[in-house]
This record gives C-alpha cells, structure tokens and sequence, in this order.
C-alpha cells in the first residue's frame, strides 16, 4: 500500500509530492517462519490441490531482486501490481479463506503427523 501511494503521491510529508518510482510487484505466498504453525503446514501441503503455487523463502527472495532489477532496468516507471507472480493466489475464483481450510484439511491427509503440531 505504501508504494501505490508514493508512486501515484509521492511522499506525503515531503516538499516534494512528484510521484515517485517504486518497484511494488507481489511473490507468491512464501512458507516463513511467521507461517510457522501446524495448520499453515499443513494448508502449504495441500495449496497445489487448490490451484496455488506456494515458495520456499529463498526462491521468493531471488524472485523479489529479479523483479526489482526488471523494475530498475525498465525504461517505464513500474505500475504496482502489474507484474505479479503470484502462484495463482490472486486469481481463486473463491476468497483465499475459504480456500485455506480446505489446503489444511488436505495437507493433514497427506501428512498426518502435522495433527501432532496441534496438540503440543
């Protein structure tokens, strides 16, 4: 939401409010430690049988510095969320909550020892 902001305002306490050129693409969702749970485990087994790509940190991490260097090399001034490589999140016919519960319910059938994770 920042970077729609500056690169539409520009920085809001700043003299200058000229747009400024951000780079403001958006990864697919990326198994982190703040996903760390038994559920979201489990949900990250089962995302592909929902139609959604899911990353490890460092793919998403090299796929961020690829797309901010195509951002730096382009002739264009980037437009927030037009490059998107989102592995299929932004495109669910349904909202993504919806979606997570079912992931999880087939990531626990897959690996059933996740269901430990949740009593502990």
């Amino acid at each position: 939401m920042t970077a729609e902001a500056w690169a539409t305002h520009g920085q809001i306490h700043d003299d200058n409010v000229d747009p400024l050129r951000v780079s403001a693409n958006t990864a697919a969702i990326t198994k982190t430690r703040s996903l760390d749970h038994p559920v979201f485990d489990a949900a990250f087994g089962g995302a592909a049988a929902m139609q959604v790509q899911t990353f490890r940190p460092e793919q998403s991490q090299c796929l961020n510095a690829l797309l901010a260097v195509q951002d730096w090399l382009s002739v264009e001034i980037p437009a927030p969320g037009i490059v998107r490589v989102h592995g299929g999140i932004h495109t669910l016919p349904y909202p993504l909550e919806a979606a997570l519960r079912p992931a999880a319910v087939i990531g626990f059938a897959k690996a059933p020892k996740l269901l430990a994770g949740l009593f502990k």
